[in-house]
């Protein structure tokens, strides 16, 4: 093989000029960083992706110019450029082990000390270890980067990305913090954010930072996914709602839109709400969230058989990372419950509260199976961790106003009816409770009816509100 600077024959199998030392044409042989500083032998292989070259100057010519002259700098570059190129290529069209190779053939090309100057390589290589699932090795590359440019905000983020897939916690949401604080106009960071937030069931940030990621781009079908979970989880349904349609709007074939979408309408339009639901089971007949919020759309109808049923098949399908698993247990423990099969509620509940200590239908999921079993001092303790977490929870007040009705504690019984109407007026059984409590106090006989009235007006199928309306007509001598 001849040398194109000194002109000298070398063997077939020689990669540098015996005579001069000029890199020979053909492959390169790959360095690794280490390698590279500590002066050792190539060896052959690997790949990457090209991402903005910035020569060091007159550093890096004369470096060149050492190992084999101006015409062999030209050449190297050439070499350099393009294997640099075909990296982007293959790094675009996913292929990682090819694209780490063609930049370890790229990289081996410059003098170590020219690397300083250019992290930008060593950072695309960190890219493809990241998307070969080769952590450890994407985390070297994106530390030495960093190392070279501290100011690289791709780096930060891919980095978190990568210590994310490690199921590392610790450390990453610094990392994100850090993009958001070098660049606050990168949508990705606040997403990537909000993902961790939401997985650690800070809700409240996760719908912070997944709102400002649509903020930034209105076109992130994940971010509204994410932001109208993390409302629901708050109770904020017509948030959570609005996002799921941004959602199903920006992506019509989104099962998760539509199950969200329903989840929120579960409180503003149950009609809507299985229309919404058995679509996103339409469109994948595998997503347990959607059977999670069917199990409390006919738990809160009366049909506790196909509560179960669809709480069943919630639980099997779902991750255990996800929020909803929770849910559904809490939800088929208020299904067992009415059932009479205490055993089996009360696992659930415990299993709900073990899954997400800060849900509050896992404790009243667990309160209501105390009543049931004339506990009521311990559903009392459930119901105060519940409005704890939740003070403006309606049902919360609700079951707290049955265990004092139990005590014989009228007066605090009645309080909480009246939050929990406050909180939410359309809220029948509180106004049936009421009426009940209003029926005992001397001469309060006018305002119970006029709760029952109100009860049953809300749910005119209860047949409980008319009997005790009766009963109040029967004692008033209202035949």
């Amino acid at each position: 093989m001849k040398c194109s600077n000194c002109q000298t024959e070398n063997p077939s199998d020689a990669t540098r000029c015996q005579e001069c030392g000029q890199l020979l044409p053909g492959e390169v042989p790959a360095l690794s960083i280490e390698e590279a500083e500590e002066g050792r032998t190539p060896a052959p292989g690997s790949r990457g992706r090209l991402v903005a070259k910035i020569l060091a100057g007159g550093l890096v010519i004369l470096l060149m110019m050492v190992g084999g002259g101006i015409g062999g700098f030209f050449y190297q570059r050439s070499i350099e450029e393009k294997h640099f190129k075909q990296a982007i290529q293959l790094t675009e069209r996913g292929e990682w082990s090819e694209a780490i190779a063609a930049y370890n053939t790229a990289l081996a090309v410059w003098p170590a000390a020219a690397r300083r100057h250019d992290p930008e390589s060593i950072l695309g290589r960190g890219e493809c270890y990241l998307g070969a699932g080769q952590y450890d090795a994407a985390i070297a590359d994106l530390d030495a980067a960093l190392g070279y440019d501290p100011g690289q905000v791709r780096a930060y983020l891919l980095r978190g990305e990568a210590r994310l897939a490690q199921g590392e916690d610790r450390g990453v949401l610094a990392e994100f913090s850090r993009c958001i604080a070098l660049d606050g106009t990168n949508s990705e960071p606040y997403l990537k954010r909000a993902q961790i937030h939401f997985r650690n069931n800070d809700f409240a940030q996760a719908a912070a930072d997944a709102d400002k990621a649509v903020e930034l781009d209105d076109s992130l079908v994940s971010a509204y996914l994410l932001s109208s979970a993390s409302h629901f989880y708050l109770r904020e349904y017509e948030a959570a709602w609005t996002a799921a349609d941004h959602a199903a709007e920006l992506a019509p074939n989104s099962a998760l839109a539509y199950a969200y979408e329903g989840a929120a309408l579960l409180y503003l339009d149950q009609e809507e709400a299985l229309t919404a639901l058995d679509r996103a089971i339409e469109l994948d007949p595998d997503l347990a969230p959607a059977y999670t919020f069917l199990a409390w759309a006919y738990l809160s109808r009366g049909n506790n058989e196909a509560a179960l049923t669809n709480a069943d098949r919630a639980i099997a399908l779902v991750d255990e990372s996800d929020p909803s698993l929770a849910l559904a247990h809490a939800w088929r423990a208020i299904a067992h419950t009415s059932q009479d099969d205490f055993d089996a509620a009360g696992v659930d509940a415990d299993k709900a509260i073990a899954l997400n200590p800060h849900l509050p239908s896992a404790y009243l999921a667990r309160a209501d199976l105390h009543l049931r079993q004339e506990d009521y001092q311990a559903a009392l303790a459930d119901i105060h961790v519940a409005l704890t977490l939740a003070p403006d929870l309606a049902t919360g007040h609700g079951f707290r106003s049955s265990a004092y009705f139990e005590l014989d504690d009228l007066e605090r019984a009645l309080a909480d009816a009246s939050r929990a109407i406050e909180l939410d007026p359309e809220y029948d059984w509180a106004y049936g409770h009421r009426g009940r409590i209003y029926a005992l106090q001397e001469g309060k006989d006018q305002l119970a009816l006029a709760d029952l009235d109100r009860a049953i007006a809300l749910d005119p199928e209860a047949a409980y509100y008319y009997a005790m309306r009766g009963h109040i007509h029967l004692q008033r001598g209202d035949y």
